[in-house]
């Protein structure tokens, strides 16, 4: 079985240039940019009613059609995202901002053959755009195609070789299938990209701890445990990793301090209970 992976989508194409010249904007233009400023700062309703009075001003003004699907998206209103998306479509046919943007709400509408298909069309006329690959493999995943996740992946990297989810994604992948050698490289590319990424640090400390790597495990969790002293699943895991390291009573003192947790309560009466 494919390791279960949320269909978290990459959506780094919120906020679109204008079709204006610094020299002399449009009052359109003016609107657009004011919505942009707003949605920057997750403004959402006031940008909307930018939106509203630029599309008024203009009606064929595609990137103001494309924004305002992103807004309510956000708002979670994905039958008007949809529709404002198709309109942008409409006026600019297969435009691949509008296309990706629409594969996303269709997968969160869990219309994961309407996500691929737009993504396929958006990816033919944009092919360079890491992020569509990305988001293509997690629906390969969807569809429990690893092999396929796995060279959409290694496309996405080819555009984007600092792609951090994307290693993450890669090193999931190969740890899940037994691939050691592959996992522990993708880790590692995660966090020469960001030393400090948690989530790529904690996914690289289960990893050697699983695969006996007790001493990689150990320097993992304990720069964790230095951030984050009081999380429970990090003291578990720090704990398990001295355990195995014949280092007893530091494992115990971590599970009792974390006993309201019940797995770390059961390991304390487990093996530290006398």
């Amino acid at each position: 079985m494919i390791p279960r992976i949320s269909l978290l989508f990459c959506f780094f194409f919120f906020f679109l240039a204008g079709s204006y010249t610094t020299s002399a904007q449009s009052s359109a233009d003016k609107l657009y940019q004011h919505a942009v400023t707003k949605m920057q700062a997750e403004n959402w309703n006031a940008a909307l009613i930018d939106l509203n009075n630029c599309i008024k001003q203009n009606p064929d003004f595609v990137n103001a059609w494309i924004s305002k699907g992103v807004v309510h998206l956000q708002l979670k209103e994905y039958d008007s995202a949809l529709d404002m998306f198709g309109k942008a479509l409409t006026l600019h046919a297969g435009h691949p901002l509008a296309l990706y943007n629409r594969a996303l709400v269709k997968s969160l509408q869990g219309d994961y053959n309407g996500s691929m298909k737009d993504l396929n069309m958006a990816l033919d006329k944009r092919p360079d755009h890491a992020a569509g690959y990305y988001n293509r493999a997690l629906l390969h995943l969807h569809f429990q195609d690893t092999i396929k996740a796995l060279i959409e992946i290694a496309n996405c990297l080819k555009y984007d070789p600092d792609f951090m989810q994307a290693y993450l994604l890669q090193a999931s992948l190969h740890a899940h299938a037994g691939n050691a050698d592959e996992a522990y490289l993708a880790f590692e590319r995660a966090l020469t990209i960001d030393s400090s990424a948690i989530q790529a640090r904690f996914n690289r400390a289960h990893f050697a701890y699983r695969y006996g790597q007790y001493q990689q495990a150990l320097a993992d969790f304990q720069y964790l445990h230095s951030l984050f002293p009081e999380h429970p699943q990090i003291r578990i895991h720090l704990g398990g990793v001295l355990f195995m390291l014949n280092q007893k009573r530091e494992a115990c003192e971590l599970w009792q301090g974390s006993t309201q947790d019940l797995n770390a309560h059961a390991l304390f009466l487990r093996y530290c209970k006398p």
